[in-house]
């Protein structure tokens, strides 16, 4: 390194990045950054959005099928806790791509209920 120059790394990117500055515009050396600098697939372009519980519950009653247009405020599922019928929304607006779920299963908070392909 030349007198005069300074040398800016973070600790906890200095892996990832390092700026010179000596009078002249910064240069910028990237390290390994992987999967961040990944450019996504065909696969990867259509956004997909998963519906998920919110809590444990019965499936009660499915509403919506793989293939239905769906807005964000379409019922899909029905659910049942505590005596009480809860509505899953699709909350976005889209193609529903997979219901995981059927009438009588038990879901957990997180579990997967829907796949929609987003507009």
């Amino acid at each position: 390194m030349a007198s005069g120059q300074v040398v800016i790394a973070r600790p906890e990117a200095a892996a990832a990045t390092m700026t010179t500055y000596s009078g002249r515009p910064p240069e910028r050396r990237v390290g390994d950054l992987g999967s961040m600098t990944r450019r996504p697939g065909a696969e990867e372009r259509a956004l997909s959005h998963t519906v998920v519980a919110e809590l444990v519950a019965n499936v009660l009653k499915v509403t919506a099928r793989a293939g239905d247009a769906v807005g964000p405020e379409d019922t899909l599922v029905i659910l049942e806790s505590m005596k009480m019928e809860i509505p899953v929304l699709a909350e976005v607006a889209g193609t529903v791509v997979e219901l995981k779920v059927a009438e009588g299963e038990v879901v957990r908070d997180g579990d997967p209920i829907a796949v929609i392909e987003e507009k």
